[in-house]
């Protein structure tokens, strides 16, 4: 994830667009869609262009040779495939020069059940696979489905499943 070096306020919209992951990720796109709206982010300067993973080879000629890369957001929308099922898409992905980063969401009634120890070894098999091959991994906690009892393992400064630092863009 690139540092911020300024104030959005302070920055031109091409250095702005630089943070942005752009969200292509409707299920009802067609192909064209996903297609002029890669050329979109890429054109703005987006840092990447969230999409399904089925669709990787289909954008990956409309990103190569720009400053913008790929993030297929693996068990989008729902996070509840089996560890086997996301850590294999998280390793297909990965082979894609194209792909900067990969975008995994968490397991939230998994999350809600209080099952935090197989959240936590879900997310370490996806972290692990994204990392074997030089890719960062992001995780997606939706946190609309989570009440205030399970705010405080993802506020604070730690995730309690990533064990990593991270921030968030906004505060609750």
């Amino acid at each position: 994830m690139k540092k911020i070096s300024k104030k959005a306020e302070e920055m031109t919209v091409k250095e702005l667009a630089s943070y942005i992951d752009y969200s292509v990720l409707k299920p009802e796109f067609t192909e064209e869609q996903i297609i002029e709206l890669t050329k979109d982010g890429v054109k703005l300067g987006c840092a990447t262009i969230c999409i399904n993973p089925g669709y990787i080879e289909l954008c990956t000629p409309y990103v190569e040779g720009t400053e913008t890369g790929l993030c297929p957001v693996t068990d989008f929308p729902f996070g509840t495939s089996s560890t086997e099922s996301k850590t294999a898409q998280v390793e297909i992905a990965a082979g894609y020069d194209t792909v900067t980063e990969i975008d995994v969401v968490a397991n939230f009634g998994l999350i809600r059940s209080g099952e935090y120890e197989k959240v936590t070894a879900d997310l370490k098999a996806c972290a692990d696979t994204a990392h074997k091959y030089g890719k960062e991994l992001k995780v997606i906690f939706e946190t609309d489905a989570l009440t205030e009892e399970h705010l405080p393992l993802l506020y604070g400064g730690r995730c309690r499943f990533c064990e990593d630092k991270y921030r968030f863009p906004h505060r609750i």
